[in-house]
């Protein structure tokens, strides 16, 4: 009879156990895939910004006005300004909420590389970030 008990014990033990691990790989499981749905999510609203911007030059080259989005340009020693909301949080986020040090960055940018755009300077400084980060 103590063999049995102990037998039903074990078997209750074995059942919670496995439950407990099946609960645990979900949940870790769930979190793998919120994390890369999030990682498609931010590269499909980059490209899709990309996308925009390429037509929205293409549209304002066909034009005979010039477009002001595309002569978006700032002195050499001011901060570029922010394009999109959308990359100021993504600079924020991989320079971890440090304003200066994501302002440091974009002027050193804006220095070795004069003439260019303000997103040009926000997505080069956003892609060595990334790829940096990889690396």
């Amino acid at each position: 009879m103590e063999e049995l008990e102990d037998f039903g014990r074990k078997t209750l033990y074995f059942l919670i156990g496995g439950a407990t691990l099946a609960a645990e790989g979900i949940t870790k499981a769930m979190e793998d895939w919120g994390n890369q749905a999030q990682t498609l999510v931010d590269d499909c609203v980059h490209e899709g910004e990309l996308r925009y911007d390429q037509w929205t030059r293409e549209q304002g080259e066909s034009s005979s006005e010039p477009d002001q989005a595309n002569n978006d340009y700032t002195s050499s020693t001011e901060i570029p300004r922010a394009p999109s909301e959308t990359l100021r949080q993504r600079l924020m986020t991989l320079v971890r909420g440090d304003q200066s040090l994501a302002e440091r960055l974009l002027l050193q940018e804006k220095q070795s590389n004069p003439g260019q755009t303000d997103r040009w300077y926000w997505e080069k400084v956003i892609y060595d970030l990334e790829r940096d980060l990889k690396g």
